[in-house]
């Protein structure tokens, strides 16, 4: 008994120190970091006028400038509210008439005014009798991390000098289906000329996969009939997210606590570069095991919610353009792609489909002198300021050869 008990803790000590083994090895080599993060936060240290603050901190000293502004809220993180005893909703799109705060990737917080119905827009647009643009897509296309005047939307305006009337419905986390329903859910309220899809490559399609098993999100996949009408309950949107953003502040203050009262050492004795290591292998593992998101999730889903917006673009008498948008990092001046491997089979189901598409990606990743200069220190994140103006007189071009 004594033998089998001593072979027992020679076997779990024998584990527990290959296990801090392996611990000391990710802190020494540093191989479980992410290469292209390490040189941006490289990059950030070395700019004398980068904001170091994080978002709450910065939210908090701005509140004394501005006491009604709010953190801007992505549908991303799955917004879902109770608004009565029998009705749940899915929201999509941020709280209304409140000065917005984004993100920091370009050394400053980004700030948007939000419209009656919460987006990215000066309000005075949805008084415009016709809309000659109405966008739709993710954060790139609502506008991460740059000033409202500097997203695409807001130079598409400076571009045609305010003359022309335009609507930008993107929100960060948004996928195709958030896109249709968003679409479905305040196209009725405006007369649209030409609706730009802006398809973003790096995470559009796994995003898809994400909001088919959202319950609410899925009625618009199954029914063409279904609308929350989420245009006449902006006031209660709005108390929803207030609530959710308090919320969310209050976790972001408990955990800060708890990093104070925890000691350097006491994270590492809890093994958390190894917990790290391993979340980042299982994550890398689902991905490339997946077999939902194949050619026929591609051609089934993907393609039923475009044909689902072009009906939508033909019954509101509009025209209907693909806008395919390249997503990349870099890392020691090497273009790193990502989601290309799916770039030739949409391509190809949108010409199939007889909708115009303006591929950007071409322009950008191969006519471009150096598509690094469009994002922000080279490296990672949204596009820049340079990034996004060149972006909307891409589309503008393109968009006059057709007019």
């Amino acid at each position: 008994m004594k033998k089998i008990l001593l072979n027992l803790i020679l076997i779990f000590g024998s584990i527990i120190v290959c296990l801090y083994l392996l611990e000391l090895f990710l802190i020494v080599s540093n191989i479980d970091s992410d290469k292209i993060e390490r040189q941006f936060i490289k990059y950030i240290k070395q700019s004398n006028d980068f904001d170091m603050r994080g978002s709450y901190e910065f939210y908090e000293n701005y509140k004394k400038k501005n006491p009604k502004a709010v953190m801007s809220i992505s549908p991303a993180i799955n917004p879902e509210f109770k608004i009565s005893e029998n009705r749940k909703i899915f929201v999509l799109s941020n709280v209304s008439n409140r000065e917005n705060i984004l993100c920091n990737e370009n050394g400053y917080f980004a700030t948007f005014m939000s419209d009656r119905y919460g987006f990215n827009n000066p309000d005075s647009e949805w008084e415009k009798k016709n809309i000659n643009y109405l966008l739709i897509g993710d954060s790139h296309t609502h506008g991460y991390c740059v000033n409202e005047n500097q997203n695409i939307a807001g130079n598409l305006r400076k571009i045609t000098n305010g003359t022309t009337s335009l609507l930008n419905l993107g929100q960060g986390g948004n996928g195709p289906l958030k896109n249709y329903a968003t679409l479905r859910e305040y196209i009725g309220l405006i007369n649209v000329k030409k609706i730009l899809w802006i398809h973003s490559e790096g995470n559009d399609i796994s995003d898809l996969y994400n909001e088919l098993q959202n319950l609410i999100l899925y009625q618009y996949f199954i029914d063409p009939e279904f609308n929350q009408e989420l245009s006449l309950i902006q006031s209660k949107i709005d108390e929803q997210l207030l609530i959710k953003l308090n919320q969310e502040k209050i976790k972001y203050l408990i955990f800060l606590k708890q990093l104070e009262k925890e000691k350097k050492y006491i994270k590492y004795l809890k093994l958390h570069r190894l917990v790290r290591f391993k979340n980042k292998a299982f994550r890398l593992l689902k991905k490339n095991i997946n077999p939902t998101i194949n050619d026929q999730f591609i051609n089934l889903k993907f393609k039923k919610i475009i044909n689902l917006t072009k009906k939508i673009a033909k019954e509101n008498r509009a025209e209907f353009y693909f806008i395919y948008l390249p997503s990349y990092h870099g890392y020691k001046e090497k273009i790193v792609n990502i989601g290309n491997e799916n770039y030739e089979k949409i391509i190809n189901l949108i010409n199939d489909l007889n909708i115009p598409i303006i591929d950007l990606r071409k322009k950008i990743l191969e006519d471009h002198y150096d598509p690094l200069s469009l994002i922000p220190f080279r490296t990672k994140g949204h596009f820049n300021e340079t990034g996004y103006s060149l972006i909307a007189s891409m589309i503008y071009e393109e968009l006059k050869k057709v007019d």
